[in-house]
């Protein structure tokens, strides 16, 4: 992956990661928010997860939607904060940890979600980044 721009730097010294999720906008996101305090770097992240893309799980137009909504992130990021929105494909838990390493990174955010896989998916994501200090 590329390097980032520095769009959404301060003055301190961590570097983050912002997992967006289901919530896919800037304006009134208090986990980016969280990512932003504090940071050198915030990595603004979408994983596609294979778990979402099949069809008896998320249908057409909800997969079309969500495309059209990381393209518009995207665009908002480039313009407004001369970053951009990494999305990547595979697995959270084997995705990230290679992500953590790769970055450096020190932090990490993310919506709370309640549903039944999310809330076992992200208590793995959980574990696996307080193994890499993260």
């Amino acid at each position: 992956l590329p390097s980032p721009s520095p769009g959404l730097m301060s003055q301190k010294k961590a570097v983050a990661i912002h997992w967006f999720r289901k919530g896919l906008r800037l304006h009134d996101n208090p986990a980016l928010l969280d990512a932003c305090k504090g940071a050198l770097l915030v990595y603004p992240l979408f994983i596609l997860d294979p778990h979402f893309a099949k069809p008896d799980v998320v249908g057409l137009n909800r997969y079309n939607f969500l495309l059209e909504s990381l393209t518009d992130i995207d665009m908002q990021l480039r313009e407004k904060y001369k970053s951009r929105l990494y999305v990547v494909q595979g697995k959270p838990d084997k995705v990230l940890p290679r992500l953590f390493k790769e970055w450096n990174v020190t932090r990490m955010t993310w919506e709370f979600d309640t549903e039944p896989y999310a809330r076992i998916r992200d208590k793995q994501i959980h574990e696996l980044a307080k193994e890499a200090s993260v």
